[in-house]
C-alpha cells in the first residue's frame, strides 16, 4: 500500500490497513500528497513495477 507524507487521509491510517493484509508493503513517499502517481510518479512507476515483477514470479 502507498500513500504520500501529506495525504489527507495520512500515512498512519494506511500503515494500519497493510498490517491487516499478510505480505502487504507499505510505502510512504516524501513531499507527496493523495495521488502519488503524479507528486512521486518516477518512484512510484518503479515500486508498481517491482510489485508486478514479485508477483509474477510466485506460482
Amino acid at each position: 500500500m502507498t500513500t504520500g507524507e501529506f495525504d489527507e487521509l495520512g500515512p498512519k491510517l494506511i500503515e494500519q490497513h497493510a498490517k491487516l493484509i499478510p505480505g502487504a508493503k507499505f510505502i510512504v513517499y516524501k513531499d507527496a500528497a493523495h495521488v502519488t502517481q503524479w507528486d512521486a510518479a518516477e518512484q512510484s512507476v518503479k515500486d508498481a513495477r517491482e510489485f508486478f515483477r514479485s508477483v509474477d514470479t510466485k506460482k
